[in-house]
């Protein structure tokens, strides 16, 4: 286990979750954050957890999530049952993504007139807090860096600027395009004017923010 475990943090761990690493897997809900909500609830409703990997794209655990719930729609048809889901932060985005792939899923739920999508804190405008990740000004990254023995602050951003999933979080509505690479190359020489070409922190690849907008333009229509 890498995230949250502050000895293979410790240890270079970050560079494990790379975007491209293989077998990378999200295996629970974090406890210290969820326990007790889960436990409270669980005196009255069914729990079905779902944990999602938050470095990738929000289709891939909106595929999963659509998946989890198809697999128990017809028993809740069955028995009369409603199925809801609560979500929080970016488990949002991932629910509305799912209802944009797959329209069915969510019609099937919403046949029932118990079934809820209730959000809490979820960023549907996208947040500010990825743009000051990226540019060096995030506390818990700083708090990465001083703890991770083997990486410098800007090699974490490095990781940290290809985590697809937290780039389809950037903000909108917002008189800068977040998801033009041209705008992130300027943002960065004004930050810090560029000397022999180098930058102050890792820029996000064009790919990579096309991708982004794509993601974007789902949840928007």
């Amino acid at each position: 286990r890498i995230w949250m475990d502050l000895l293979d943090l410790a240890a270079g761990g970050m560079a494990s979750l790379r975007i491209d690493a293989k077998n990378v897997n999200a295996e629970a809900i974090m406890g210290s954050r969820y326990a007790k909500l889960v436990d409270f609830l669980g005196d009255t409703h069914e729990i079905i957890t779902f944990p999602s990997d938050w470095r990738r794209p929000l289709a891939e655990a909106a595929d999963r999530l659509a998946a989890e719930i198809m697999a128990r729609l017809g028993a809740a048809e069955r028995n009369k049952q409603p199925i809801s889901v609560l979500a929080h932060s970016m488990g949002g985005l991932v629910t509305r993504t799912m209802i944009a792939k797959h329209p069915d899923v969510w019609s099937r739920m919403g046949a029932h007139a118990e079934s809820r999508l209730i959000m809490l804190g979820t960023p549907n405008g996208g947040s500010y807090s990825i743009p000051v990740m990226l540019t060096a000004r995030d506390p818990l990254v700083r708090k990465l860096a001083l703890l991770d023995l083997g990486h410098k602050h800007g090699e974490l951003l490095e990781i940290i600027a290809r985590f697809t999933g937290a780039l389809q979080m950037l903000p909108v509505q917002t008189r800068w395009d977040f998801f033009d690479p041209a705008f992130w190359a300027k943002l960065a020489d004004d930050d810090h004017p560029a000397k022999d070409g180098a930058k102050p922190w890792a820029l996000p690849t064009s790919k990579d923010l096309e991708e982004a907008r794509a993601a974007r333009k789902l949840l928007d229509d």
